[in-house]
């Protein structure tokens, strides 16, 4: 990866929702956004970060980078959404949900190909439901 900026990374940071009682304050979750935003920007990435958006927000934002010509110059994507979640999706601010499988479906060699053959990178922070899992 040799372009300037080495690649673009989208920082978006849930704490705040509509509904407080359903879904707490996310504490602490801005100091990992900041740290997120220095490890990128340390790395050559181009960084944006987005706080406390709902779910119209998150969908706006994320087509807008799949859409965005400057792509073309990037050598890779970061995207990081640090929120509440469920079992494939995750919340806007609303309390309303997006899908993991349509936020990754964004970036595919179909809808973006100005990033074929690049590093797509997707990070979730987010909770996957009530079930668990795995047992220690």
């Amino acid at each position: 990866m040799t372009s300037t900026p080495r690649g673009f990374c989208l920082i978006i940071n849930n704490q705040r929702f509509a509904n407080p009682k359903k879904f707490r304050f996310r504490r602490g979750s801005r100091a990992d956004a900041y740290r997120l935003k220095e490890v990128f920007t340390q790395l050559g990435f181009l960084v944006h970060y987005r706080p406390n958006l709902t779910v119209t927000e998150m969908q706006t934002t994320l087509l807008n980078i799949a859409r965005s010509p400057q792509l073309k110059w990037h050598d890779a994507l970061a995207i990081i959404i640090l929120s509440h979640g469920d079992t494939d999706v995750i919340y806007g601010t609303d309390c309303l949900t997006i899908g993991v499988d349509y936020i990754l479906s964004l970036f595919n060699n179909k809808r973006c190909p100005l990033l074929i053959n690049k590093p797509k990178m997707f990070f979730f922070s987010a909770c996957r439901g009530r079930k668990q899992v795995y047992k220690l």
